[in-house]
């Protein structure tokens, strides 16, 4: 696969003799220029029992126009029989290529969410839909909570909390229910400030129905409280 430039589509083709690719109409991977949709960039290709993946950056200015965040992204490539690439769509949720081997399972995927402050675009559902791509953000303020409701009393092995800024400090608390009523601490991480990679996953063995991240306070006040993705992890 070749690209003319950086912010160009990788498509089917070979090199000239003065490596300039020489490539067909049909773009391997998703870059739309009208809707500002550019990709791929920094990736890579790697192959896993016999399958072959490219995993890369994209930047969607169609979804979030004021956003300049790269998501990455991936596909799974397949050949025709002349050992030439066919065209692939992107994955965003990785989980759905088959690849982990973790022997944990995500209680939280796609459960129901509820918060007590939301913005439109970024719904409580972001948090817990296995996509890189989304997010749950409060309105602009302090103490703010965002409450999965598992369906059902579940074993929990681990919670992970990513935030959309990974290296803020964010004075928070991890808590769990059985009837939404009565919380129990899980982690609490209110007491000293710390930066989110530092506490993106707490451990414990508990038993529980419901899980609320309650965040106190956020270092960079003039921006929303917001979490890309929380996973609610069990072994069981």
């Amino acid at each position: 696969m070749l690209a003319r430039h950086l912010q160009c589509p990788l498509r089917h083709g070979r090199c000239s003799a003065k490596n300039v690719p020489r490539t067909d109409s049909r773009p391997d991977t998703r870059h739309h220029t009208r809707k500002k949709i550019f990709g791929p960039g920094h990736s890579s290709v790697i192959e896993v029992n016999g399958r072959w993946f490219l995993f890369y950056h994209r930047q969607d200015q169609q979804r979030y126009p004021t956003c300049n965040y790269r998501f990455s992204s991936a596909a799974e490539l397949f050949f025709n029989p002349q050992g030439e690439i066919v065209k692939v769509e992107t994955i965003d949720d990785f989980s759905s290529l088959g690849l982990s081997k973790s022997p944990y399972r995500n209680l939280a995927l796609n459960k129901t969410v509820t918060t007590n402050s939301l913005e439109s675009d970024y719904p409580p559902a972001g948090a817990v839909d296995g996509r890189n791509d989304s997010r749950w953000q409060a309105q602009l303020g302090e103490d703010k909570w965002i409450n999965i409701d598992l369906g059902k009393e579940e074993a929990i092995s681990k919670v992970q909390v990513d935030f959309e800024y990974f290296d803020k400090y964010y004075l928070y608390k991890i808590e769990y229910s059985n009837d939404n009523d009565e919380w129990s601490v899980y982690a609490d991480y209110s007491k000293r400030a710390r930066k989110a990679y530092e506490t993106r996953v707490s451990e414990k063995e508990v038993s529980a129905r419901y899980i609320r991240i309650n965040v106190i306070r956020a270092e960079a006040k003039s921006a929303p409280i917001s979490i890309w993705e929380i996973k609610v992890l069990s072994q069981s």
